[in-house]
């Protein structure tokens, strides 16, 4: 019989980027973006149209005023008088007043009520209404605005951050939940119509919590658009790693780009080209377009003069940002304590200490944070292992030919050991991370030799995470790890690193806890019956535990547990103050 001709093999169907909603547990005010949603006064008639806090690290022209837009958005205003440097900031109108209007119009609402004033369930979802509408004209407005600017950083779509607004001085703070289901509702929609990135910047954990949980508990296709069903399995076995305390993270320069960082190549022809405007370099005969990275570094060394001081100081002049990625920000919420990093910036450090910002004890904060080697904290919440040394110590970084060759006789190689415990005691997961860095490859040859035959599978070595598949040409062998492959329909890196955002994103709403609004009275409306039902019998327990001297074993671990699930003593008691109230008042009402 006649032999069949072969059929090509099937390639995978390739995806696109599409706008997305991403949940941040953060500082909005130290997250790079295009843009900022900023709540305010009534700016049309007030001469304090906002809080002058929301505009912290941001250099100014002159001094900031809001430029009201019009009968379109008659509640939003673009603050005049910030620095083209950094993102656009917008005032939405979400002021305390005592009137506000019965109807809710896309004319008139202008005024928010004030947080005294009683008002029935009813009324509050007409309030949240009216509020929504106001986030739904910001995002309009801003997307209209931004439509004609390249997206910032060298993102394939614009980035506009949002608080969760008219939860703390807007006067809806005991109604967080209700407020919470309303924005959830609207950004997806909001963001595909106007085809912009937006990121709800959360303040506190609880927040937080019960806005992954409504994510989860909705179609995950219309709020993860870009993800194919194996991007969403893959995603939650790394959560599984997470939750289970077996994870630790591998940051490359990819993760610091968001933030507007240059990569390696880029980063060393900064320095070249400030250095060939400085008179008191040395001159050198080499071609520096030709070199190999690390000679690149060894000539740039030249022209300091042989000072690794002054090189290590020319490097951190190109890495000094008040920002932060999105990568940064999604990721430092994650139950991770072990972080590896070749990056000279202190980003992740940052966005690790603008967790739970508004927190009196951050679990990141700089001072629980161990920095090795150069600030080891004992009682640690998290350690972040600097390989390749850190912009706070120019003359220390791993840059030249020299230092890859003398990294494993400096101080720097007891480092060397804590990455190869790393690879065998957890699944390390590399995220930005070009997979052909020198150190890195000796680590991993070092690791594989020493497992021997118990290296069963690429991943025993760690998974990462990449834009684009690696020509089998270029891993030679020498790349045992998975890598995701994240691709899209025209190859543009760009989009391929929103989609990568949109995997973190969701592996890591995967990842966190999603129980600890459960005893904030904030959040009392988003409850189903089930979850009412185990609030009431937690808190039963957490007035029986206050008579129990705090002495007594197993104490601290019971308040623990309370403490994750949202409870607050002082909140707690002030709810109860209002139920006792109320009853009186109702007593004194029916006995008269």
């Amino acid at each position: 019989s006649q032999q069949q001709p072969q059929q090509p093999p099937q390639q995978e169907k390739k995806i696109a980027s599409q706008a997305s909603v991403f949940i941040c547990l953060s500082d909005i005010r130290l997250l790079a973006c295009d843009a900022r949603v900023i709540p305010s006064s009534d700016f049309i008639h007030s001469k304090v149209p906002y809080n002058k806090a929301w505009l912290r690290n941001v250099d100014c022209t002159k001094d900031p005023s809001v430029e009201p837009v019009g009968v379109l958005f008659p509640r939003v205003g673009r603050i005049i008088g910030i620095s083209p440097n950094f993102p656009d900031c917008y005032a939405c109108n979400i002021a305390v007043v005592e009137e506000f209007p019965e109807i809710v119009s896309a004319d008139i609402p202008y005024n928010f009520p004030n947080t005294q004033t009683k008002f029935s369930k009813e009324k509050w979802k007409t309030i949240i209404d009216w509020l929504v509408e106001g986030v739904r004209q910001s995002i309009t407005l801003i997307s209209n605005d931004l439509r004609d600017k390249q997206p910032r950083n060298g993102r394939f779509r614009h980035l506009i951050a949002l608080p969760v607004v008219g939860t703390g001085y807007g006067g809806g703070g005991m109604n967080t939940g209700m407020i919470l289901e309303g924005l959830i509702g609207l950004l997806s929609s909001v963001s595909r119509t106007n085809d912009v990135d937006i990121a709800l910047v959360c303040a506190e954990r609880p927040t937080y919590a019960l806005a992954q949980r409504w994510r989860l508990s909705r179609n995950h296709s219309e709020l993860w658009p870009s993800l194919t069903e194996l991007h969403k399995k893959q995603a939650v076995e790394l959560a599984n790693y997470a939750k289970s305390s077996k994870l630790a993270l591998f940051l490359g320069a990819g993760v610091s780009a968001g933030a507007g960082l240059p990569t390696w190549s880029q980063l060393l022809k900064l320095v070249y080209d400030k250095l060939c405007s400085d008179p008191s370099s040395e001159k050198v005969e080499e071609n520096f377009e030709s070199a190999s990275q690390t000679r690149q570094a060894s000539i740039l060394l030249q022209m300091c003069g042989g000072s690794k001081q002054k090189l290590g100081e020319n490097v951190r002049a190109q890495l000094e940002t008040k920002t932060f990625s999105l990568v940064h920000s999604i990721i430092a919420s994650l139950p991770v304590n072990q972080v590896i990093t070749t990056n000279y910036d202190r980003l992740f450090e940052s966005a690790s200490d603008s967790v739970e910002v508004m927190a009196k004890n951050r679990p990141y904060a700089d001072e629980l944070l161990s920095v090795l080697p150069y600030q080891p904290i004992k009682n640690h919440s998290r350690w972040i292992l600097k390989l390749h040394g850190c912009i706070t110590h120019p003359e220390d970084i791993v840059i030249t030919d020299e230092d890859y060759e003398n990294f494993s006789k400096s101080k720097m190689s007891a480092l060397a050991g804590i990455v190869q415990g790393a690879m065998m005691t957890t699944h390390l997961l590399f995220i930005g991370f070009g997979m052909r860095d020198a150190n890195y490859l000796r680590i991993t040859n070092s690791v594989r030799d020493a497992l021997g035959n118990n290296v069963q599978e690429p991943s025993d070595l760690g998974i990462s995470l990449q834009l684009i598949k690696f020509p089998e040409t270029e891993s030679n062998g020498v790349l045992p790890q998975n890598i995701y492959m994240i691709d899209n329909e025209n190859g543009n890196i760009s989009e391929a690193a929103c989609i990568l955002e949109e995997f973190l994103d969701y592996f890591v709403a995967n990842s966190v806890s999603i129980s600890g609004f459960l005893l904030d009275d904030r959040f009392t409306e988003a409850l189903n019956e089930d979850e009412m039902n185990l609030r009431n019998c937690v808190l039963q327990f957490a007035d029986e535990l206050i008579k129990i001297p705090q002495t007594t074993p197993g104490h601290q671990e019971a308040t623990n547990l309370l403490n994750d699930l949202g409870f607050s003593q002082t909140r707690h008691d002030l709810s109860q103050t209002k139920k006792n109230q109320q009853k009186k008042t109702f007593l004194q009402k029916l006995l008269s």
